[in-house]
């Protein structure tokens, strides 16, 4: 089993100068790969362009990814 490394999410701010806020399809795919080591399937990610959509920043949406099951799995 290879030994990934995940970072924690970082402060808003730096949220704003690492992702283009205005390509939510790309930083979400980013945030993805972070996280969870994969590129987003289709429902995840209409589901966290939704979220997005319904006024959530970047860092939420990046702390619930990093959050969610699957991600804590991974890093145990």
């Amino acid at each position: 089993m290879s030994h990934m490394k995940f970072r924690k999410p970082a402060d808003d701010e730096e949220s704003k100068m690492v992702y283009n806020v205005d390509n939510a399809p790309e930083w979400i795919a980013n945030i993805y790969q972070e996280c969870l080591n994969r590129k987003p399937d289709l429902t995840g990610m209409y589901y966290w362009i939704g979220v997005k959509d319904g006024g959530q920043s970047v860092e939420a949406i990046r702390e619930g990814i990093y959050h969610s099951d699957e991600a804590v799995a991974l890093r145990n």
